[in-house]
């Protein structure tokens, strides 16, 4: 359990270095830009005019995308918290130092912005990143399929997931708002990669959003 400790040592670390609150002008517009502009544009490039339609995934009916999309509360999700952020918060840019921790290949913007982001955002990027992760990827460990859209996860990194959502939830951050995120980010992630990938993203993406939104 070394990584788990390491993990919430690193949590802590975070919240205490990296997410120094911020005061900015029009933040929930640069929300809206960032992940609802900019997630229908990349829709648009995944699908390349074809439509989407009603597909069982996982044993359940999906609705479109465009569906799914129409149900987020924009205004809730776009009510950001600005912060100094990272915005490629995944484990791949994290070193543990002999003292505590430093972070590498940060974003250069957040909608434009160079000072400040959403800390949700950065939530949520670590939050996709213990479940979909480069190791498991390029071991292809994954199903594309919608009617059995996995990935193979590891523990570790799901005990770390745990810990993520309780921090998020003593925090009084909104975990629901990151695993809404998490999908988006999936999603986004669809047109940037190649077949099969790009279609267990978008599957994946779309299913777990439907999940996330539909939650009581």
């Amino acid at each position: 359990y070394e990584l788990e400790n390491t993990f919430n040592s690193f949590l802590n670390w975070a919240e205490n270095n990296l997410w120094k609150h911020r005061t900015t002008d029009g933040f929930s517009q640069k929300c809206f830009d960032f992940y609802i502009t900019k997630t229908n544009k990349r829709v648009n490039q995944y699908l390349d005019k074809k439509l989407d339609i009603p597909e069982t995934i996982n044993g359940e009916l999906i609705p479109p995308i465009e569906e799914i999309l129409s149900q987020i509360d924009t205004e809730w999700l776009c009510d950001g918290i600005p912060v100094q952020f990272h915005g490629d918060f995944i484990l791949d840019n994290i070193i543990e130092t002999q003292d505590d921790f430093c972070l590498i290949d940060w974003r250069q913007n957040f909608a434009g912005d160079l000072e400040v982001g959403d800390i949700y955002y950065d939530l949520a990027k670590l939050n996709h990143n213990l479940v979909v992760n480069h190791g498991i990827v390029d071991k292809k460990l994954f199903n594309s399929s919608p009617k059995d859209c996995h990935i193979l996860c590891n523990s570790t990194l799901l005990r770390c997931k745990d810990l993520l959502h309780k921090f998020i939830i003593e925090k009084g951050y909104d975990l629901k708002k990151v695993e809404v995120l998490s999908s988006i980010i999936w999603i986004n992630m669809a047109p940037l990669h190649e077949y099969p990938f790009n279609n267990f993203l978008f599957n994946f993406g779309k299913y777990n959003l439907y999940k996330a939104l539909n939650v009581s």
